[in-house]
C-alpha cells in the first residue's frame, strides 16, 4: 500500500511539473516570438536615429548603442536563454522602446515583463 501511494505521489508531481514546464515553455515562446517581432521594429527606428542622437545627444546615444548590442547579443541566442535572461533582455528593449519613443511598443512590453 505504502508503495502504491509513493508511486501515486512521484506520478501527481511528475504531472505537475511537467504542465507547469508546458505553461513556462508556451510563455516563453510567446515571448520570444514577441521580442523578435520587437527587435525588428525597434532595429528600424533605432537605425534611422542613431545619427541624430550622436550629433545632439552623445549619453543617450551611448546608452541606446549599449542596449542594442546587449539585445542583438540576446536575440542571436534566444533559444538557449533562461527565463530570467528572457525577462532581462525585454527590459532593455522596454527601455530602448522608451528612449526611441515608440509608443505603439509601450503597452505591449509592459504587459509581457508581467
Amino acid at each position: 500500500m505504502k508503495d502504491t501511494l509513493v508511486n501515486l505521489n512521484k506520478q501527481f508531481a511528475n504531472n505537475i511539473e511537467n504542465k507547469v514546464n508546458e505553461m513556462v515553455d508556451a510563455k516563453l515562446e510567446g515571448i520570444n516570438t514577441v521580442v523578435k517581432m520587437l527587435i525588428n521594429k525597434v532595429d528600424a527606428q533605432y537605425h534611422k536615429l542613431m545619427a541624430n542622437i550622436y550629433e545632439h545627444e552623445f549619453d543617450s546615444a551611448n546608452t541606446i548603442n549599449r542596449l542594442g548590442h546587449r539585445i542583438t547579443a540576446a536575440n542571436k541566442n534566444m533559444d538557449s536563454l533562461d527565463h530570467a535572461s528572457v525577462l532581462d533582455n525585454l527590459k532593455n528593449i522596454e527601455t530602448l522602446i522608451n528612449l526611441l519613443d515608440l509608443g505603439d511598443f509601450k503597452h505591449l512590453s509592459k504587459q509581457l515583463i508581467k
